[in-house]
């Protein structure tokens, strides 16, 4: 077993899709703008306003989502560290895990389940690449201590 093994988080396809989504509500955003200059419809200040709340929040997204330092899953003999997206790092003992298993249609999130019934989901879209994400349910699953059958 390594000593501790790193898993970084590098969603490049979704930084692409934000950052094109984003330069679309840009372009939208101006567009209203000039509109609602121009016309001085109150109709068109609040398209302006709405197209405006869109770009900061994909903004605000892709800036969460983007690739630093430490930011991925982290396996070390004692403890599972999942940096999370939006919330945070967890840590976690490996006794504390209760079982994996794969969800979604596709099988393309690890959902952990502890002992006091959390579930903690591990995407694929959060890894460059299908490969890295299969790697890192690997390493997981060997990892995870063995549990007697009943």
């Amino acid at each position: 077993m390594k000593v501790e093994e790193f898993h970084r988080y590098y969603p490049k396809r979704w930084q692409l899709m934000l950052g094109a989504t984003a330069l679309i509500a840009l372009l939208l955003t101006v567009w209203a703008g000039i509109a609602a200059v121009n016309s001085e419809n109150s109709l068109e200040l609040a398209r302006a306003g709405l197209s405006a709340g869109v770009l900061a929040a994909l903004l605000t997204l892709a800036f969460r989502l983007r690739p630093r330092a430490n930011w991925g899953i982290r396996m070390s003999p004692a403890l599972l560290t999942i940096a999370r997206p939006l919330e945070g790092q967890i840590e976690i003992v490996w006794t504390d895990i209760r079982e994996s298993h794969r969800a979604g249609s596709k099988r393309n999130v690890l959902l952990l389940t502890l002992n006091d019934a959390r579930h903690i989901a591990v995407p694929e879209y959060l890894f460059a690449s299908h490969a890295e994400f299969e790697s890192v349910v690997t390493a997981i699953e060997e990892r995870l201590p063995q549990l007697p059958f009943n």
